[in-house]
């Protein structure tokens, strides 16, 4: 995110992109992460949450990497 994401707009503002524009097909996915409702959240008025995140997102690195799609090319 920018510095400015409070005053500008992203695509829930546009809106949906008209199908005739999009010119090219993704080939490959390149890395997915499973989402963890665990995981701890950062909390900014305490910044100590963030090494306790980052330590929880590494220990758990192995499970929440979908390793199936690692580097899958999309057909």
């Amino acid at each position: 995110m920018g510095d400015n994401r409070d005053n500008s707009a992203d695509s829930r503002f546009w809106g949906f992109l008209d199908r005739r524009l999009i010119m090219g097909r993704a080939m490959i996915i390149h890395f997915s992460w499973a989402t963890d409702p665990k995981s701890p959240e950062i909390e900014i008025s305490n910044p100590l949450s963030i090494p306790e995140w980052f330590a929880y997102n590494i220990w758990h690195f192995p499970q929440r990497v979908r390793w199936n799609r690692l580097a899958k090319i999309i057909t």
